[in-house]
C-alpha cells in the first residue's frame, strides 16, 4: 500500500513538472521508466515501439510523434493533452509533501 502511495505522489509529482515544463522529455522519458522499474527494451515493449524509439526519447533527439508520447504517458498512467496556454489550468493536481 505504501509503494502505491509513493508511486501516486511521484507520478503527481512528474505530471506537474511536465505541465510547468521544467522537465524535459528525455528526463521524463527516464524517470517514467526509473518509476516503473523497467529497462529500454521493456519500454518500448509496454510501449508497443521498438527500442530505438525509446533511446530516441531518451537522447533528446529526433520529433516524436503525438502517438508515441501518449504511449510513453499511458506506462505511467498519465494522458499527453494539449490544452489552451492562456487557461492556466492543466487539470494537476499539485502533491503536498509534508
Amino acid at each position: 500500500m505504501i509503494e502505491k502511495i509513493n508511486q501516486t505522489h511521484v507520478r503527481t509529482a512528474l505530471a506537474s513538472a511536465l505541465a510547468q515544463g521544467s522537465l524535459s522529455l528525455p528526463e521524463a522519458c527516464r524517470a517514467i521508466r526509473g518509476l516503473r522499474g523497467l529497462s529500454q527494451a521493456a519500454l518500448a515493449e509496454e510501449m508497443g515501439v521498438s527500442v530505438k524509439v525509446v533511446k530516441t526519447l531518451e537522447s533528446g533527439k529526433g520529433n516524436p510523434r503525438l502517438s508515441s508520447l501518449n504511449q510513453l504517458a499511458e506506462v505511467a498512467g498519465l494522458e499527453v493533452r494539449i490544452v489552451d496556454p492562456d487557461a492556466r489550468d492543466y487539470g494537476v493536481k499539485w502533491p503536498r509533501f509534508a
